[in-house]
């Protein structure tokens, strides 16, 4: 196996902060090369209540995708552009961290799913 595709489904309300894990279940070094967010609510944009949602591999920030300034609509993938140097992780051990901040007074909702692409670096047990 040297790909796997993870996914993981989020409903939270609008002005929740949220924070999901998720790890590669098969040993080895893998490197995260895809970030996909299928929201399944439309968050209009709006540079003073949005939220944020950052990708992190322990402190280091991966990705992030924000309502701020573009708008999260129904049927339209968002890909998130992935930080080079701080992808690789390493299975069963270390988690893909999603943690969603909302800003502002109503905030937005984090509803959809994401969709993770992992390409294997080394092999494990």
């Amino acid at each position: 196996m040297n790909y796997v595709t993870l996914t993981l489904d989020i409903t939270t309300a609008a002005a929740t902060n949220e924070t999901r894990y998720l790890v590669v279940p098969w040993a080895g070094e893998w490197r995260l090369e895809k970030a996909l967010f299928a929201p399944a609510t439309t968050v209009a944009a709006d540079a003073a209540d949005y939220i944020t949602v950052s990708l992190k591999n322990g402190s280091d920030t991966c990705g992030s995708l924000a309502t701020s300034a573009t708008a999260s609509t129904v049927g339209t993938m968002r890909s998130v552009t992935l930080t080079a140097g701080v992808l690789d992780f390493t299975g069963a051990a270390d988690d893909l961290e999603i943690a969603a901040v909302n800003t502002g007074g109503s905030g937005a909702a984090h509803d959809g799913s994401w969709t993770f692409g992992f390409r294997k670096l080394s092999k494990g047990s």
